[in-house]
């Protein structure tokens, strides 16, 4: 993000209540290493994105992360253009949070992940034991850019 606003010390991240805190316990991680102040939004309902990103800019937040969750992909569209209307440049962690209007995304392919998952399912089938399956990471991320977004943004 810091490519995208010089001079940004303040991220407001949106995450949903009602998932696991791990992804925001690495940004929390990743921000004190890099010396970016976070600020941190739970969101619980589709009705407080409103609210919430009007927090953030009130706060002085440069831009806005979202942590991922079937809740901010469903309304990722939605979260882009309340980011937009209050200037603030919105990142996502996969890729269709960019195509949705996001300025940037950088993260795993879901689509190909869920692919990989059809081989596990089909070696459980086949009577593998579900807990002796290898963990599986992504082993490609991809860099979105909105270029549209990027100009709207400057």
């Amino acid at each position: 993000m810091r490519e995208f606003v010089p001079g940004l010390s303040r991220v407001a991240v949106l995450w949903d209540a009602s998932m696991d805190r791990s992804p925001l316990h690495a940004a929390e991680t990743a921000s004190r290493a890099i010396g970016i102040q976070l600020q941190t939004f739970a969101i619980r309902s589709p009705t407080e994105f409103g609210a919430t990103i009007e927090a953030a800019a009130k706060a002085h937040s440069g831009a806005v992360m979202v942590i991922q969750s079937p809740l901010m992909d469903v309304r990722g569209a939605e979260i882009a253009a309340l980011a937009l209307e209050r200037r603030l440049p919105a990142v996502g962690l996969v890729a269709s949070f960019a195509k949705q209007g996001g300025l940037v995304s950088y993260g795993p392919d879901v689509l190909e992940l869920f692919g990989n998952l059809g081989s596990l399912v089909d070696r459980i089938v086949k009577g593998a034991r579900p807990g002796e399956l290898p963990i599986e990471r992504p082993t490609k991320l991809y860099l979105t850019i909105n270029l549209r977004r990027r100009k709207r943004s400057a």
